[in-house]
């Protein structure tokens, strides 16, 4: 009987992760949002779209390396992104695995596009071999319901279904005006440097 219970629990379980799954695929599917990808996901691309996140709301604090590496993940980001908007966290769970392994799944909900196209709701996942995990895992209290930027690279999985990798960043006015600087062709290696004087004046 016991093991019939767990039998019964372990069912339940992937229920919900399938469902959560066929959610992911329907919002990122919809009418309103014909997904493609503009390019295809190269390892370089690995570390800018890894599913994690990056609260760091003014980058003036930076310097010497770190300064130089944000600045350059930046500029490529932007970049390489299919899709860039501002977007709400509305809710973030945790499912686990028979394997034991955890997946973080955000449901958002996008507002303004800075780069790209995209409407409505979008969800994000976070597994656990995902570079980003352990971020997204350390700042599960502080994503929730706050303006934040999505850089988001469409992928196609094995199966053809097209997923999205992502990044997000603090919606500062710093970090939103140095985004905006990339797109219209402004950026290069400075740009945030020259957003943080503009905003000091």
């Amino acid at each position: 009987m016991w093991a019939t219970a767990a039998h019964m629990c372990l069912v339940r379980t992937w229920l919900v992760v399938l469902a959560a799954h066929c959610l992911c695929c329907a919002t990122a599917s919809g009418p309103a949002n014909m997904l493609k990808p503009s390019s295809p996901f190269l390892e370089t691309d690995a570390p800018l779209f890894e599913d994690g996140v990056d609260l760091i709301s003014d980058p003036e604090g930076l310097s010497g390396r770190w300064a130089e590496d944000w600045n350059r993940e930046m500029h490529e980001r932007v970049q390489r992104s299919d899709v860039i908007a501002l977007l709400v966290v509305n809710t973030l769970t945790t499912d686990v695995s028979p394997e034991q392994r955890r997946t973080h799944r955000l449901v958002t909900e996008v507002g303004d596009t800075l780069k790209g196209k995209y409407q409505g709701e979008l969800a994000l996942a976070s597994a656990e071999d995902s570079i980003g995990f352990d971020s997204v895992d350390r700042e599960r209290g502080n994503v929730l319901k706050r303006t934040l930027i999505v850089f988001v690279k469409w992928t196609r999985d094995s199966a053809g279904i097209v997923r999205p990798k992502w990044h997000l960043a603090a919606g500062s006015k710093t970090i939103i005006n140095a985004v905006r600087m990339e797109i219209a062709g402004g950026g290069g290696s400075d740009s945030v440097n020259e957003v943080l004087i503009e905003h000091n004046r």
